[in-house]
């Protein structure tokens, strides 16, 4: 029997799924964000409802898929459970962080004048920098180094 992994595999193969995925992916993230989002705050669909006003079988909807949803709803539902919305036809540039990540970037900021895209910036540069040492010292020091070649 085929593991979930080796089926999703298979099904990321198919050209009509990788069209979908396309297509549709950054809804399906959306969704799947705005779900974990509600379990973290602890919240049932019935309490979002009651703080947003929409009813419980549109956000049941919603969270299954099955409802197109608008801005302003995008916006009522992130609101309401104390998220940031973020639209950009620029994706491709946004990281997603890991909860410990966020952590470490909101320390820095509290101790640094600097934003989050200039502390991830100069961490990038010093990264960038480091492994450049260390892939030149790699190279120096390497047993398959051509000693006539230069660096």
């Amino acid at each position: 029997m085929a593991t979930f992994d080796q089926l999703f595999k298979r099904l990321e193969e198919n050209e009509g799924f990788a069209k979908a995925q396309e297509e549709f992916g950054p809804l399906f993230d959306f969704v799947n964000e705005l779900i974990n989002l509600r379990i973290e705050r602890g919240l049932t669909q019935k309490k979002l409802s009651e703080l947003t006003g929409i009813a419980v079988p549109t956000l049941s909807r919603i969270e299954s898929g099955k409802q197109n949803l608008s801005f302003k709803t995008m916006q009522t539902l992130v609101r309401a459970l104390g998220g940031k919305l973020l639209i950009t036809p620029n994706g491709n540039r946004v990281a997603k962080l890991t909860d410990e990540a966020r952590a470490i970037l909101d320390r820095l900021q509290e101790k640094t004048d600097m934003n989050t895209s200039e502390l991830i910036e100069r961490a990038l540069r010093q990264y960038e920098t480091e492994s450049a040492k260390s892939y030149s010292a790699l190279t120096l020091n390497s047993p398959h180094r051509d000693p006539k070649r230069r660096i």
